[in-house]
């Protein structure tokens, strides 16, 4: 037997007088099951959050981070880490669901469509969420790793395992060598700071072509490599000197890697060097850019 998606309700006919805030139930009445209604009820929850967080009233300076700049960033961070949890927490159960969804061979081509969508869009803001929650504790300093021993050849393959929805329909090919040596690093946070990269890299490469992922052993120094390939169009000098700064952009005109709130480089540079690292990129207008992603080596 074929499952076909539920056809969508009519949305409620009523609506809030104006000047009244809608409440949590009347956003959830009338739009959705009785399983998913507990779901809406936190994101609506969440919304109202952020609607009760006390923002100063100081007048603002020049900001080299984000939010208010007369917040200290222990401040910041208390607020990110507030948001971006209502946020993504909701998210990863509605993820881990369509996962589910997504394993059985009994849905239709159209509904399996409609939950690769609903796979992407709600991965892609729970990263954006933990880039944020990482971004705060980096600029407050307060950064936590956990390292351990960590196989490069199985966490590659486990982590695209985890992304298909996000890279369905995409050439990524992966090439380690065997003697390959075990990192020490934050799974985590290796994790996180990896998929901005590839996601960087699918999403300014071209659709035809292909991704490289090419982990190497650099002996002398003791650590290995992870290099990131497309290629697309190539990034220029002015706009790589970006990828250091949280929150930042490139000059007018310059099309780069900071769609969006432009936090994911800023991660992996403030990820690598917790963990003793490196980050560094190389770009050609011809041939598409690499970047490099370094982490200490068992051996």
């Amino acid at each position: 037997m074929t499952i076909r998606p539920p056809r969508p309700s009519a949305p409620p006919s009523s609506r809030p007088r104006e000047g009244r805030e809608p409440s949590p139930s009347l956003l959830a009445a009338g739009t959705a099951s009785e399983p998913h209604r507990e779901i809406i009820d936190r994101l609506a929850q969440a919304l109202k959050t952020t609607r009760q967080v006390p923002w100063p009233r100081e007048e603002k300076q020049s900001s080299s981070g984000f939010l208010d700049p007369g917040l200290p960033p222990e401040r910041h961070k208390e607020i990110i880490d507030r948001l971006a949890h209502e946020l993504r927490n909701p998210l990863m159960s509605i993820a881990g669901y369509i996962d589910l969804w997504l394993k059985r061979t009994d849905i239709d081509v159209a509904f399996r469509q409609q939950l690769l969508l609903a796979c992407r869009e709600s991965k892609r803001i729970i990263t954006t969420a933990n880039n944020l929650i990482v971004t705060a504790s980096i600029e407050a300093g307060t950064l936590a790793v956990n390292p351990s021993q960590i196989d490069l050849r199985s966490f590659l393959d486990e982590l695209l395992r985890e992304r298909q929805c996000q890279t369905a329909g995409r050439d990524i090919s992966v090439s380690t060598h065997l003697s390959l040596p075990e990192v020490k690093a934050d799974r985590m946070l290796l994790s996180l700071a990896l998929w901005n990269l590839i996601s960087n890299a699918l999403k300014y490469g071209s659709e035809e072509g292909s991704i490289s992922i090419s982990p190497y052993f650099e002996q002398a120094r003791r650590r290995v490599v992870i290099a990131v390939a497309n290629d697309g169009e190539g990034i220029d000098q002015s706009t790589q000197l970006f990828s250091g700064a949280s929150f930042a952009g490139p000059k007018a005109g310059v099309k780069d890697v900071f769609t969006g709130l432009g936090v994911g480089l800023f991660v992996v540079k403030g990820v690598a060097e917790a963990m003793q690292g490196g980050f560094w990129m190389e770009s050609s207008k011809t041939q598409g850019t690499t970047a490099y992603l370094a982490v200490p080596s068992v051996s």
